[in-house]
């Protein structure tokens, strides 16, 4: 469960009371766990405040740095901060994990015909 006081920051930002919502986060902050400033960082990059999103996030990619959902995130704040070429660097150093990334194909080449009946059938 989500601290009480992270909960109702949120809720006084979200009910137009910004600046004291954004204080209470700015003070406790330092005091959340990890998941719990992910979710911080999710709703400042919601708000449109970018920079706090990125320093947030930026922090959890250094503590784990194999965590896919925190690297796409990085990445995404860069694209945001016009930072492009350090999105692509991100990209190339997220390990596969395992998964392979397809290139997309255009939906013909992926149709072949069945055997004596000439109807296209799915390629997987």
């Amino acid at each position: 469960m989500f601290n009480s006081v992270l909960i109702e920051g949120i809720n006084l930002v979200n009910k137009g009371e910004t600046e004291k919502g954004l204080d209470l986060l700015a003070n406790i902050q330092p005091t959340l766990h990890d998941e719990e400033k992910l979710q911080l960082a999710e709703e400042y990059y919601q708000w449109g405040i970018i920079d706090k999103a990125h320093d947030i996030i930026e922090e959890l990619h250094f503590l784990y740095p194999d965590e896919i959902q925190i690297t796409l995130f990085l990445a995404e704040l860069f694209i945001e901060m016009e930072k492009e070429e350090e999105a692509r660097r991100q990209h190339k150093n997220q390990p596969a994990h395992g998964f392979v990334r397809q290139p997309l194909r255009p939906r013909r080449i992926l149709l072949r015909e069945q055997p004596g009946n000439g109807d296209p059938a799915a390629v997987c």
